[in-house]
């Protein structure tokens, strides 16, 4: 199976079959908005498609981050808020795989032409001339660059010219933009020219906190009473004791692999 996919890039079908379930996201869902679709997929696809780990885009923005605080150096940061039209094209397709990291990676294609003409500037990691310009999983996208105004012309040509070549639309008005050592003018004319809105630190990336203080209480208190919600739910489901206790072990063994470092 293994050197089947690597070598033509291709599954059999029954391994790329899956189903479509509707999590809800409130107590009381009404509208199609209150659910979130998720995926089956068997675990041999699973294993082919292990490759990108949600924990380490995580972890790079927070590094980024708290390099930038350090050094003092400015850092814009975008959020782009994708719309969701591109769920119905995975629902009707045979591979959810190949339609999120097909659309990853022609975005990620673009941003690499910009930055070879030198018209986009990534933000600078370490004494080499590397720099960090974007950072995605699936539909999470963030863009870090230089506070200068031609980024903000680049970036917004990017992602004007990648909805015209393909499904999925940017919602700048849920997209989000904010900064390292960025002044407050700096932030309202990105604001206005990408027609978005303005954040502070820390933010929601991946579903983890990005640039939040790791010793302050307030930054761990969501989690703490996510877990307490949970263990007090128990009371009304039939589970035994030894399922509680093999369940419990599983959630507090995966925190730290889903919880990005913080420095």
């Amino acid at each position: 199976m293994f050197d089947q996919f690597f070598t033509t890039a291709n599954l059999p079908r029954r391994f790329s079959s899956y189903f479509i379930t509707l999590i809800p996201k409130v107590d009381s869902p009404f509208r199609i908005g209150d659910f979130r679709p998720i995926s089956l997929v068997g675990s041999l696809y699973k294993l082919v498609a292990k490759g990108r780990q949600l924990e380490d885009g995580v972890v790079a923005v927070n590094e980024i981050i708290d390099l930038a605080k350090k050094s003092r150096k400015e850092c814009l940061i975008f959020k782009v808020d994708f719309e969701k039209a591109w769920v119905r094209a995975c629902i009707f397709s045979g591979n959810l795989s190949i339609l999120v990291n097909g659309m990853v990676e022609g975005l990620s294609a673009a941003v690499r032409t910009v930055e070879e003409r030198n018209l986009y500037t990534g933000f600078k990691v370490g004494n080499s001339m590397k720099f960090v310009s974007h950072l995605q999983y699936a539909d999470d996208t963030l863009f870090l660059r230089e506070a200068i105004v031609a980024n903000l012309w680049s970036i917004k040509a990017i992602l004007r010219g990648f909805e015209l070549a393909s499904a999925p639309k940017v919602n700048f008005g849920k997209s989000k933009v904010m900064g390292v050592n960025v002044s407050g003018e700096f932030l309202g004319l990105a604001e206005r020219f990408l027609h978005c809105s303005r954040a502070s630190l820390p933010f929601t990336y991946l579903g983890l906190p990005a640039g939040a203080n790791a010793r302050s209480l307030s930054t761990w208190q969501p989690l703490i009473d996510k877990i307490s919600r949970k263990l007090g739910s128990w009371k009304n489901k039939w589970v035994s004791m030894g399922g509680r206790v093999v369940l419990l072990n599983s959630v507090l063994n995966s925190i730290p692999i889903v919880t990005p470092r913080f420095y």
